[in-house]
Order: structure tokens, then sequence, then C-alpha cells
């Protein structure tokens, strides 16, 4: 794990581009938009790739946008250094006390 990531994003208007407010990346990876599950993180909608250091308003386009009054989640997750998105192998970053590195958010 890596400490010092960080992400945040707000609530938000409902549409086909989400927007994080807030990312801190120790190492290059993505930040990706999961849709909510039984109160979990579930589907991907989508993600977008970053360099390491901070970066503020990032939008990510979606491959299906989001819809109101949902609860969805902002979760950064590595890279294998191709820079293509696969979720089986850009797998979420945890935080020193083994949690997902994530900021929940709902819109509206």
């Amino acid at each position: 794990s890596q400490n010092g990531d960080f992400v945040s994003a707000s609530d938000q208007f409902a549409g086909n581009t989400a927007l994080v407010k807030s990312i801190k990346f120790s190492v290059p990876g993505w930040v990706a938009i999961h849709e909510d599950r039984d109160g979990k993180p579930g589907n991907i909608l989508g993600a977008e790739w970053l360099p390491a250091g901070e970066h503020n308003d990032v939008k990510v386009e979606l491959l299906r946008g989001m819809v109101k009054n949902q609860t969805y989640y902002a979760i950064l997750h590595g890279d294998n250094g191709d820079k293509k998105f696969d979720y089986k192998k850009d797998l979420p970053i945890k935080n020193s006390s083994g949690s997902f590195v994530m900021s929940k958010f709902n819109t509206k």
C-alpha cells in the first residue's frame, strides 16, 4: 500500500461525466467511478488515468451515465503500466489499514 494516496468527490448532478474534486497519487494510476451495489462498490462506469502527484477537478467520462438520487464511489486503482484500464489487472489501491482509497458521493 502507498501512504498518502487520497481521493475526494462531492455530491453532484447526474450525467455522463463525474467530477472528482481532489486526488493524490503516489504512483501513476486510475480513478474509477463505481456504481453502488447493496451498499458496496459495484460495476465501474468509467476510469481516467493520472500521473503521480496531486490533481484537482478531474473529469471522468462515463460509459454509462450516473442517474439521479444514487450513490457512487470514486476509487483509486493501480496501473500495470500499459495505461489501458483493465479492472482484472488494475486493482483498487488499499491504504495502510487495508481499505480501498475511495470517496462516496451522491447524485442529484
